[in-house]
């Protein structure tokens, strides 16, 4: 656990913020700051989209205070991570929230800002004009061919997320 964890009770944070399971929402019940006003929305959102709390002295990432008031206890965080099922950083609902491996989270990464196919996976290859598919498992990239159409090489790089458990956001 980490130190900002360890500096939060369960019974600390209850007392100064209302979380709804529902929509996710944390609102303040005490003003804890000179800017904080009883009933004010909490948070602030981060240049990746995740939603921040400042409680006490630390900032600590919604999704992770939404699980901890929920549960009564923080994450282990060496091998699991929270999972937005949907995919929407904002979603903090509890039944949007899910524990799962670093592995498994990696399956669920969204489109690069890079990408211009517009499908994880699928790229033009300008060396032989053709649509290359392929897919990381293991952190390791596995070619899974090229295709003169580009729904041939989607539909193998969606087959290839079928097989090996990569959740479907569509």
């Amino acid at each position: 656990m980490k130190a900002k964890e360890q500096a939060l009770s369960h019974e600390y944070l209850i007392d100064v913020l209302e979380y709804d399971s529902e929509t996710g929402l944390f609102i303040w019940k005490k003003p804890v700051a000179r800017c904080i006003k009883s009933g004010m929305v909490a948070g602030a959102l981060n240049k990746n989209g995740y939603l921040f709390i400042k409680v006490g002295k630390y900032i600590y990432r919604a999704h992770r205070l939404a699980w901890f008031y929920f549960y009564g206890e923080w994450p282990p965080v060496d091998s699991y991570q929270i999972d937005h099922i949907d995919g929407n950083r904002l979603n903090n609902s509890i039944r949007n929230l899910r524990l799962v491996t670093n592995a498994k989270n990696a399956k669920n990464h969204s489109l690069y800002k890079h990408n211009t196919s517009g499908v994880s996976g699928v790229c033009f290859c300008t060396l032989n004009g053709k649509w290359k598919a392929s897919i990381v498992l293991n952190q390791k990239h596995v070619h899974l061919g090229y295709y003169n159409k580009f729904e041939d090489a989607v539909a193998a790089r969606k087959q290839a997320e079928k097989e090996h458990g990569f959740t479907c956001r569509e």
